[in-house]
């Protein structure tokens, strides 16, 4: 009888626990269901950019993956734009994201829309010094691929990735900015760079 009354209250913390997480969980439905509308009112807009949304629609558990898509995907490549001189990678996911830091030149620079969900952006220039428009093209990149894409104006926060730092126990793609600079720009000006 003691074991089975150990048993309950164990259960009843356990489904008290639960049911505090709901508003949490509610409020992160929420954001995914916005998100998703987000995607459909692009994709309506502009349906030749399906093909660069399907690693958004997989991270919120949209499209189940096909047969040995997992694998394709462990060695799947960033995307990959052309700005001038300079190459630029766009993560697709959280894990892509912090992959493309943790193997970026730590002089490399990094760009992401400031306090908002979104890719990470990398200029590939090892220390070279970025020209104005190359910033301000991987920075509209960057609005871009972020939950700010319809926004008229957003933020991009950019540094080297030397300055970031992977906070203990963070998720994936999470890193602390040190030495940032903030430029603002308007997403969606153009399909992308050199169009």
């Amino acid at each position: 009888p003691q074991e089975y009354a150990q048993r309950l209250y164990a259960r009843a913390r356990k489904l008290r626990r639960a049911l505090e997480e709901l508003p949490k969980r509610k409020g992160t439905l929420k954001e995914e269901i916005e998100e998703l509308k987000d995607i459909l009112r692009e994709l309506e807009k502009r349906p030749y950019l399906a093909p660069y949304l399907e690693g958004e629609l997989e991270a919120l558990g949209v499209r189940p993956p096909r047969a040995g898509e997992a694998e394709r995907k462990e060695r799947a490549r960033p995307r990959e734009f052309r700005i001038g001189d300079f190459r630029v990678l766009v993560g697709r996911s959280a894990r892509e994201n912090e992959k493309l830091v943790r193997e970026a030149h730590p002089r490399d620079l990094w760009l992401h829309a400031r306090g908002i969900p979104g890719a990470h952006v990398i200029v590939k220039c090892a220390g070279r010094a970025v020209p104005q428009e190359v910033l301000e093209e991987a920075a509209k990149l960057a609005a871009w691929h972020s939950k700010a894409r319809y926004d008229t104006k957003v933020a991009v926060t950019y540094t080297e990735v030397r300055h970031l730092r992977k906070p203990k126990g963070a998720p994936p793609g999470a890193f602390a900015v040190y030495k940032e600079q903030v430029i603002v720009v308007r997403p969606g000006e153009e399909d992308g760079p050199g169009d």
